[in-house]
């Protein structure tokens, strides 16, 4: 069966195993892969957008059967929302108030590109510029679950871009090993291609260990782990839950009135 540039065959399942993302792809579909919607990188900005339209309604599909979506909920669409993918008519490098109907003043301070630029092939965020997906969405689809058939060592890549890994000082587009986190515990991947797998490795401390995902799904999963932002040695202050508090519920009181206003 015919594949796609994504190592997907027409039912938009991953085929096989192996580095570019195999089986595992195809175990998270059984899981509730959201259909039509394509992993990075894009192939243009059309792929970016379907993307990025997906995971807002994704995360407004969170909400649990029965239950109206909560303020935190809007926040949270209201904020990944800004950070779309910039339009190939759009400037990759120009800050987000240029995206406006402005006559072009030069490369430094225009939105829109003329005739004679041409537009850049990598997609990019209106809020951050290259890459697409920044590390806003990025962390938002990774922790949320938002299941899409990544190729694991492509999504490796795409979080080292936004530091979401720890970067490569010389990105090797080439390579099965990775370090991963360059911290304690110092965590790294390889793919062993005899076995068709991927072994983490890890030195806590002085001490190495390691472990085998069961498939490129399990994988994955521990790179979504390694996307979530633990508040780590975080204290808040005793008083700040109460001074905070009336504030939160006056907003919640606002939510609640709008919500019922719209409801109608």
């Amino acid at each position: 069966m015919a594949s796609d540039a994504f190592g997907r065959s027409a039912n938009g399942v991953a085929d096989g195993a192996g580095l570019g993302g195999g089986g595992g792809a195809a175990a998270e579909s059984a899981r509730g892969q959201v259909a039509g919607t394509p992993g990075s990188p894009f192939a243009d900005y059309v792929g970016a957008e379907r993307f990025h339209q997906k995971l807002l309604s994704f995360l407004r599909e969170l909400t649990p059967p029965g239950e109206q979506a909560g303020l935190p909920a809007d926040l949270l669409q209201q904020a990944v929302a800004l950070h779309a993918p910039r339009g190939p008519h759009l400037c990759p490098t120009c800050r987000p108030e240029h995206h406006r109907e402005l006559p072009f003043r030069g490369h430094r301070s225009h939105g829109r590109l003329p005739g004679t630029v041409k537009a850049s092939r990598k997609n990019s965020c209106r809020e951050c510029g290259p890459p697409y997906p920044c590390r806003t969405v990025l962390a938002v689809a990774l922790t949320s679950r938002f299941p899409v058939p990544w190729a694991p060592a492509e999504l490796i890549r795409m979080m080292k871009a936004v530091s979401l890994l720890t970067p490569d000082p010389q990105p090797d587009p080439s390579t099965s090993s990775f370090l991963l986190l360059d911290n304690d515990p110092r965590t790294s991947a390889a793919f062993e291609a005899s076995s068709g797998s991927w072994t983490i490795h890890h030195v806590e401390r002085g001490q190495p260990w390691s472990e085998r995902p069961a498939d490129d799904a399990a994988f994955i999963g521990r790179l979504r782990d390694l996307a979530h932002v633990h508040a780590v040695g975080y204290h808040e202050p005793e008083n700040w839950t109460a001074e905070v508090q009336p504030a939160a519920e006056a907003a919640r009181a606002w939510w609640d009135t709008r919500r019922a206003a719209t409801a109608r």
